[in-house]
């Protein structure tokens, strides 16, 4: 993850793309399933909820990040 210029916080843009670039991998893979069962829902909102869940998850990544340091 890439820091600020002074090196003591770090950036929540960063943890913010990392999580809805993790977190579209397994809404894709869901999404598949979805075409495959051929559930239009499943696999429209498959991807959605991956990126939700990726930013939930790189947001509260960085807030303890950020209580740590």
């Amino acid at each position: 993850m890439t820091d600020r210029k002074d090196g003591k916080h770090p950036r929540l843009e960063s943890y913010l793309l990392y999580g809805m670039i993790f977190g579209l991998l397994p809404g894709v893979i869901v999404s598949i399933f979805g075409i495959i069962a051929g559930n239009v829902f499943l696999a429209v909102a498959g991807c959605g909820v991956g990126i939700s869940l990726g930013m939930l998850v790189g947001t509260l990544l960085y807030s303890l990040k950020k209580v740590n340091s």
